[in-house]
């Protein structure tokens, strides 16, 4: 039996102290503005082109720093992620949803997220594969009883996003994140 070790290359943006870790094996690079970040390139996420070569990434991974970005940039910015990854491979954006308190209780989250948003990128190259509701911020400690509760609307919210969206939100006091994984698609 043969073991294949297969690495991804992968450009983790707006990586911050905390650097994306993939899986064994995989090449993980940073990029952030800030020179305080667990960076290998320091570099603005609008300051377009990025340093890095032409399908380079079989993986892009950002979280919570498209928010950051004025909307009118952000067309610019997935052609520029669509540039550097490879034909068929993923980007994966975590940000936070248009009804959490974080997207708007941040004097510097300009941009806000909806499943709509997502979608509209099939028209420029991306496919989406997923696309997820998230109740609670789950990297923080949450109780039994908060636990069960967000998995409960979790699992329900995700049968339909856009139900969810348009009526749920109401009731349950809005989502926390959303999270989208989208394939690249380029003409060869």
């Amino acid at each position: 039996m043969h073991i294949i070790n297969f690495r991804m290359r992968i450009l983790d943006i707006g990586c911050g102290k905390n650097k994306y870790r993939g899986n064994d094996g995989d090449k993980v690079i940073g990029m952030d503005m800030s020179k305080d970040a667990d960076a290998d390139f320091v570099h603005d996420v609008t300051k377009i082109p990025w340093p890095f070569e032409n399908n380079q990434f079989d993986k892009i991974y950002t979280h919570h720093c498209l928010e950051h970005v004025d909307r009118s940039r952000l067309l610019d910015i997935m052609n520029e992620m669509r540039r550097v990854v490879k034909d068929r491979g993923i980007v994966e954006i975590h940000v936070p949803h248009f009804s959490s308190m974080t997207a708007y209780g941040s004097p510097d989250h300009v941009t806000q997220f909806a499943a709509n948003t997502f979608e509209w990128f099939n028209a420029f190259g991306f496919k989406l594969q997923s696309l997820k509701l998230h109740y609670t911020d789950w990297q923080k400690p949450v109780g039994p009883l908060k636990r069960a509760f967000a998995h409960a609307v979790e699992w329900l919210a995700n049968r339909n996003v856009h139900f969810a969206e348009r009526f749920w939100l109401y009731w349950v006091g809005g989502f926390f994140e959303i999270s989208a994984v989208l394939s690249v698609v380029k003409d060869n």
